[in-house]
């Protein structure tokens, strides 16, 4: 389902695509004022999300790393959608850290932030749905400027394309255990009960849901079936 994700902006129509890697930083003409934004997120995929944090910050904000074991922060939101430990490590005001509602397949929230010389960076973090410790974010803090980004858009709207999506590794992959079946009609999950797996945190692969255990009649590959494309997409408007 997921593939890798390389930071680059592409003027496209009235869109200024952009998609973010782990490794690129922008650095190009800053934004000196204090900004607001707003933040659409859809999920666009067969998967839904739990809350999902969106954030702008000083750039330390690096809450994981791929073949690393998950933090103590990560866990409870990979496994159950809880953000408030991940936002708990972020230094940014009140207004620079926003969080959404849980998102069915095909949903949407919509929230504002704020960009200036002290927040720049942008983050976002949240668990898919359904599964037992997948989830979205970027581990590269500094990977999106988005002052600058906001500085070469010549005004036009910001798209991110989530379509890097990671196994947090601290739990067993099974339906049984895993939130949100009922938005896709997967077994219905008690996250409580997973089985730890004591793994690191890794892409997951294009057969990520076909492997979980406790399909029953429910086809668990039939969430893999957006391999390569987009789960989520972040489209990011300035504010007048």
């Amino acid at each position: 389902m997921i593939k890798k994700i390389a930071l680059s902006s592409v003027v496209l129509s009235s869109l200024m695509l952009v998609s973010c890697d782990n490794d690129d930083n922008n650095n190009a003409a800053v934004t000196p004022a204090s900004t607001n934004v707003q933040i659409r997120f859809d999920a666009v995929g067969p998967n839904g999300f739990a809350p999902v944090l969106f954030a702008t910050h000083t750039g330390d904000f690096d809450f994981f790393d791929t073949g690393s074991a998950a933090t103590a922060q990560l866990e409870p939101m990979a496994e159950l959608g809880d953000v408030s430990q991940i936002a708990g490590l972020l230094k940014s005001t009140d207004n620079s850290v926003q969080t959404t509602g849980p998102l069915a397949p095909g949903g949407n929230a919509t929230l504002t932030l704020t960009v200036d010389a002290a927040n720049r960076y942008f983050s976002y973090a949240g668990m898919l749905l359904p599964s037992s410790d997948a989830f979205v974010g970027n581990n590269n803090p500094i990977s999106i400027d988005l002052q600058t980004l906001i500085a070469n858009s010549n005004g036009n709207p910001i798209v991110i394309e989530v379509n890097r999506v990671y196994d947090a590794g601290t739990e067993v992959n099974d339906f049984l255990t895993a939130p949100g079946g009922g938005l896709v009609g997967a077994p219905a999950g008690v996250a409580t009960a997973g089985v730890t797996e004591g793994a690191n945190i890794t892409l997951i692969s294009p057969t990520h849901f076909a492997g979980y255990a406790n399909q029953g009649t429910f086809n668990g590959s039939s969430l893999d079936s957006a391999a390569g494309a987009s789960v989520g997409r972040i489209t990011i408007t300035v504010l007048p």
